[in-house]
């Protein structure tokens, strides 16, 4: 299955202070009907340490996201547009969106930078909301996820995760545990750094360096089943001025660079989000969620490709790159359609 999930990238340009033209954004949604699900324009309040909201900014917030969906679902199918409700919002927002009959909607106000218990015992406090007679009375996304104990206490739909790329970037990969000689993709992975100047080098357990021989086992064999190398880099001592080649990085500026002989994933990003990658369309098949959606800023079309279920951002749609991968994903969707209309 082939989803693309379009997100307006409110969340984003909020913390940088600045607004979403919903116009645009509505005119842009209605030139791509091949988009799975639109998320409504949602207005934030408060910050994103996640402290007080004065009751009166989260009801005008809450007021201006409703006028927002209303105006979408005018020229937008209705199931095709996904509505928050953050944490933090009056409840009362929550009750009127399902007795408006929403059947999708999103919860936001997770990724901050408040305690994982508290945003659990408030999924726990709203979670009787979309339950009727034991049954879910409207598909529920939650954004930025990447916690298993979040993704476990709650009747999620779908979820997205930006870790694959951003942990990629920073030099880590994800690894499942295994229970019983075998994979479980249901407890927190080992979130292990591979390249050489990563801060966790000496942290046991969390640099390649420095696992135990019984999770270095682990690691080889995860690797060896997604068929990536560890990878072999070699020092190299240049000259000041010396520009960085493709897999290359400083050991010391000026001085020395880690040259890559094989890549793998200690020396070369795409390779480690190959293997997050991997590790995500695996657990999607044991956890409870139905779609795990890849969000994250567009990366090379060869990744890209991989990507079944994908989360863009409107907001980051401005250039001529991040488009190509836009309309790849359209692309894809549209291929996917027709295959299934063949086989019906």
């Amino acid at each position: 299955m082939k989803l693309l999930m379009l997100d307006s990238g409110a969340f984003s340009v909020w913390t940088k202070g600045e607004e979403i033209d919903l116009d645009a954004y509505i005119e842009f949604a209605n030139k791509h009907p091949e988009v799975s699900y639109y998320v409504a324009l949602d207005v934030l309040s408060g910050t994103f340490e996640g402290g007080f909201v004065h009751p009166k900014a989260a009801e005008a917030s809450c007021q201006k996201g409703w006028d927002a969906y209303q105006k979408m679902i005018k020229t937008i199918p209705m199931e095709k547009v996904i509505p928050t409700f953050h944490r933090g919002d009056p409840i009362s927002w929550l009750r009127k969106y399902l007795n408006f009959g929403v059947k999708y909607i999103a919860i936001g106000g997770l990724a901050d930078k408040s305690s994982r218990e508290g945003k659990m015992k408030w999924l726990q406090e709203i979670k009787p909301y979309f339950l009727r007679s034991g049954k879910v009375k409207a598909k529920v996304h939650g954004f930025g996820f990447s916690n298993m104990d979040l993704m476990n206490c709650f009747p999620w739909y779908s979820l997205d995760s930006a870790s694959w790329a951003y942990k990629g970037s920073m030099g880590v990969i994800w690894i499942p545990r295994k229970t019983g000689g075998k994979w479980d993709y249901t407890k927190s992975p080992y979130i292990i750094a591979c390249t050489p100047r990563h801060p966790d080098r000496y942290r046991h357990n969390c640099h390649y360096d420095c696992l135990s021989p019984l999770v270095k086992k682990n690691f080889h064999e995860y690797l060896e089943e997604v068929g990536i190398e560890v990878g072999i880099s070699k020092v190299v001592k240049v000259k000041k001025k010396r520009r960085l080649e493709s897999h290359e990085l400083w050991i010391e500026k000026g001085k020395l660079i880690q040259k890559a002989l094989i890549l793998g994933v200690t020396n070369a990003r795409d390779m480690r989000q190959n293997v997050t990658i991997y590790y995500l369309k695996q657990a999607e098949k044991f956890l409870s969620v139905k779609h795990l959606y890849f969000a994250g800023n567009p990366v090379n079309v060869e990744i890209e490709q991989q990507l079944h279920k994908r989360l863009l951002s409107y907001a980051f749609l401005k250039s001529k790159a991040p488009m190509r991968i836009f309309n790849l994903h359209c692309k894809q969707v549209r291929q996917a359609k027709r295959l299934t209309e063949c086989q019906s």
